[in-house]
């Protein structure tokens, strides 16, 4: 019988103040969680704002950075 892969999880913050309770809930998620799921937390705060034209250049590596955390690609 095979073992079933990890759930991951992604949590996303939507404050950028430093002292959220949301983002605080964040940081103690993954101590929490059962056996067999995987948790990563992505910020928002290095993200610029959308430019399409910057898009059409090639995504910044802040972003590139944030989209393989999205596809739960975990370090």
């Amino acid at each position: 019988m095979s073992s079933r892969p990890a759930i991951k999880l992604l949590g996303i913050s939507g404050s950028l103040r430093a002292q959220s309770f949301n983002s605080g809930a964040l940081s103690v998620v993954g101590a929490v969680l059962p056996e067999g799921m995987e948790f990563a937390v992505a910020t928002l705060s290095d993200l610029p704002f959308y430019n399409a034209d910057v898009e059409q250049r090639g995504f910044p590596a802040e972003v590139e950075s944030f989209r393989k955390k999205s596809q739960l690609q975990m370090p």
